[in-house]
């Protein structure tokens, strides 16, 4: 069976929990109530190093056109096409020009399911 690690998103806590494939998505709560977390950069370490086969392309953190010269001065790693688009060359690129830029991804909603016995 495998391994999943979740994160309590109130105290913090880690946990890795063994249980079947078909039940990967149920939820899981911490001793504190809370429901908690898949962290899957503990699942997958590596992850973040790992480079993306194109580009990715994210057009929703896009700048103007006016600000393409000083975001490049900014940040000289990450690329900007001329509608103002950004493209990462991996995860670590994206997370770091998160990190530096204060924003905050949150993770993605867990769906909840209710096992019927």
């Amino acid at each position: 069976m495998p391994i999943y690690a979740y994160r309590c998103p109130e105290c913090d806590d880690n946990f890795d929990i063994t249980k079947p494939m078909a039940l990967s998505d149920s939820e899981e709560c911490c001793d504190c109530g809370a429901v908690m977390n898949r962290d899957y950069r503990e699942e997958r370490p590596n992850a973040g190093s790992i480079d993306y086969a194109v580009p990715k392309v994210c057009e929703s953190l896009g700048i103007t056109p006016s600000q393409i010269k000083d975001h490049q001065r900014d940040h000289p790693d990450i690329r900007v096409r001329g509608d103002g688009a950004l493209l990462f060359d991996n995860t670590k690129q994206e997370d770091d020009y998160y990190n530096k830029r204060g924003m905050y991804k949150k993770p993605q909603r867990q769906r909840k399911y209710r096992i019927r016995s």
